[in-house]
């Protein structure tokens, strides 16, 4: 199984353009939905995808900056203080059950005044009046009922962006929602598609 997930996560990085904005979040449900895996089964062998995650961080980390400028948002990556692996797995912050390897997620984290790893932030709300809230990724999503169970989040793979419909679980050990396997990402067409057939499917419904 090591060996699957060590394909799966080394395929993920090197086909990123950034691997440092990949969270430890994407990278276990990349896991588990290339591998067909249940979130029990990513969490056995959580420390082991943990470490392939940092060894590629710390990889690219070190990888000379094309800006050597320290004026530069990039260059804080490549500097001197942080190119050692050491410094580079200091700033992997692990915060309740989902640490994240992002650094721009935990400066937004410290902005919002997130001290733990809730993953809501209910301070507006849509047209329709239903509150926008945030994950813990900044990804917008909206709850389909009243317990969470079933959440509608716009997210980004890949430079493209998808409306990720899924089914959530309250953690056991930490309360917090999880991500299931059950559910569905439709890229832009397949969304515009779907809302096209929204009246015919109400239509086939009611006969």
């Amino acid at each position: 199984m090591q060996a699957s997930i060590k394909k799966v996560v080394d395929k993920l990085f090197a086909s990123s353009p950034d691997p440092t904005s990949i969270t430890l979040r994407q990278v276990k449900e990349h896991i588990a939905s290339e591998l067909e895996l249940e979130q029990d089964d990513v969490k056995t062998h959580a420390d082991y995808i943990k470490q392939l995650s940092l060894d590629h961080v710390e990889k690219a980390q070190s990888k000379p900056s094309a800006a050597s400028s320290s004026s530069s948002p990039s260059s804080s990556i490549s500097s001197s203080s942080s190119s050692s692996p050491s410094a580079a797995a200091a700033k992997v912050k692990t915060t309740s059950s989902t640490p994240t390897i992002n650094n721009k997620q935990l400066k937004q984290k410290r902005q919002r005044g997130d001290d733990d790893d809730g993953d809501e932030d209910q301070s507006s709300s849509s047209s329709s009046g239903r509150k926008i809230q945030k994950d813990d990724d900044g990804n917008t999503y909206f709850t389909l009922d009243d317990k969470d169970m079933t959440r509608v989040t716009i997210s980004s793979f890949k430079g493209v962006e998808y409306v990720n419909i899924r089914k959530y679980y309250a953690d056991k050990a930490s309360g917090a929602m999880k991500p299931t396997t059950k559910g569905i990402a439709l890229n832009a067409n397949e969304w515009a598609s779907l809302k096209r057939l929204i009246g015919d499917i109400d239509e086939a419904r009611s006969e």
